[in-house]
């Protein structure tokens, strides 16, 4: 969970499932190869209220959902008994991914959102 995000509510769901196997370079340094499986979802209300059409006023959220496949590869490299070096190196390929944009009109504006031949839509 990300919690606030310039005073708006915002949150982030982040799971995946990684194989990968560690392999002695020498003595001090492994590395380990991975890939795997993941998925993330995420509301991001950054853009908070904002001008619409110059004149009118509207929030929208952001709600982002997607698959992926992460790769990488990690290095550890012991110093000494009590301190370690760990390099990461990842690359995320998107299979699916879907973006749902909700927007909301503001209460306080009592006008016309658009306007077409005289028509009022609010």
């Amino acid at each position: 969970m990300t919690g606030h995000l310039k005073g708006f509510d915002s949150w982030d769901i982040d799971g995946r499932v990684l194989l990968g196997f560690d392999y002695a370079w020498n003595n001090a340094t492994d590395y380990t190869p991975y890939f795997g499986i993941g998925y993330q979802r995420y509301s991001d209300k950054d853009g908070g209220w904002e001008d619409f059409l110059l004149i009118n006023y509207a929030s929208f959220t952001t709600i982002t959902s997607m698959v992926y496949v992460p790769i990488g590869v990690e290095t550890h490299t012991r110093i000494n008994d009590h301190w370690a070096v760990k390099v990461r190196l990842e690359g995320d390929i998107v299979t699916y991914g879907r973006r749902r944009i909700i927007l909301m009109i503001s209460r306080a504006f009592s006008g016309c959102f658009f306007s077409n031949r005289g028509t009022c839509y609010s």
